[in-house]
This record gives C-alpha cells, sequence and structure tokens, in this order.
C-alpha cells in the first residue's frame, strides 16, 4: 500500500497488455486499480489529490472503453455510475459529468434508469449551486424503490441547508 510504485507498475503493465485479457478480466482489474485509489483517497484524504485525480481517470478509462461491460451484463452497474457521478463533482469536472449523464445513462437497466439519471442531475445541479433545479430532479425519485435512497435523501437536506431553509432541513431530517 505504501509503495506506491507496485501500483504504477501494475497499471502500467496492465494497459500495455489489455488484448490479452477478456472484457471480464480488465472488468475485474480495473476494479483493483479503483480499489486502490479508493484505499489512498480514504486514509490519506486532502493530502494529496493525485489518487482523487488518477480514479477519475480510471473511471474514464473505463467508460470510453466499455470496460464496465461483461460478457453477461451490457447495462451500466449502477454502483459504478454512482461513484463516478461522486467523484467527477470530487475533481470538478462537471461538464465531463453533464456529457456522461447525457451519453451513458441510456446504458443504465431500463427498469432503473429514470430515478438514477434523476438522482445523476440533480448531484450535478447541487454542484454548480442551481438548487432548485436539484430539487426539481430530486422530487422525480421514487425512493420506495431507489437504491441510492441515502444519497437522494442527503442530497436533500444538503439543499435545503444551502438555500437556508433550515426548517425544511430539520423536517426532512426527522422524516
Amino acid at each position: 500500500f505504501n509503495e506506491e510504485k507496485h501500483y504504477w507498475n501494475f497499471k502500467s503493465s496492465l494497459c500495455s497488455n489489455l488484448e490479452k485479457f477478456n472484457l471480464a478480466d480488465i472488468n475485474f482489474l480495473f476494479g483493483k486499480l479503483i480499489e486502490y485509489c479508493v484505499a489512498k483517497t480514504m486514509y490519506l484524504p486532502g493530502i494529496d489529490p493525485i489518487f482523487d485525480n488518477e480514479l477519475f481517470e480510471i473511471y474514464r478509462t473505463m467508460v470510453s472503453k466499455k470496460y464496465y461491460e461483461t460478457e453477461t451484463n451490457k447495462y451500466f452497474p449502477p454502483d459504478l455510475y454512482r461513484n463516478i457521478i461522486i467523484q467527477s463533482t470530487k475533481v470538478n469536472e462537471l461538464s465531463w459529468l453533464e456529457d456522461f449523464i447525457q451519453n451513458y445513462g441510456m446504458y443504465l437497466h431500463p427498469e432503473r434508469k429514470s430515478d438514477i439519471i434523476n438522482f445523476s442531475y440533480a448531484h450535478l445541479y447541487f454542484e454548480r449551486n442551481v438548487y432548485e433545479k436539484s430539487l426539481e430532479f430530486l422530487s422525480r425519485i421514487k425512493m420506495e424503490e431507489f437504491s441510492y435512497a441515502i444519497d437522494a435523501k442527503c442530497l436533500y437536506v444538503k439543499n435545503y441547508y444551502e438555500q437556508e431553509d433550515y426548517d425544511a432541513a430539520y423536517s426532512y431530517i426527522k422524516s
């Protein structure tokens, strides 16, 4: 973990030999790159943004090369989609995020697509300080069957707080 050169060597070797792997293996190995970057950002937050940016670049590569696909599933995994939304905002890549939502939301499973896209736009507009529009997209989400429910509820509270509507934030927290 402390020897970052092993990470960079692994990544270099992987990227130089991608043609030797099937899609499932590439998906798995890119997952290992992600795990390392997440661990570095969680255990050393704010010290060095290199792994925040690296994580974003890995996600960007996975998206552009469709490494999120496997032989058995062509839909975009909802957890990966969520993590990309969060990481894009963390490194302030909001224009890229908007393009991502527009171009890759269609690859989400049809039963979940609408709620996830609405959450994505709600998050994007919150990051752009357009709180009313963020709340509008949040209101379109069916919370009872939505796997991002906690994220959405937190985003509601954050919107109310930023609008200085503390009574609404408090009421929402209590509900």
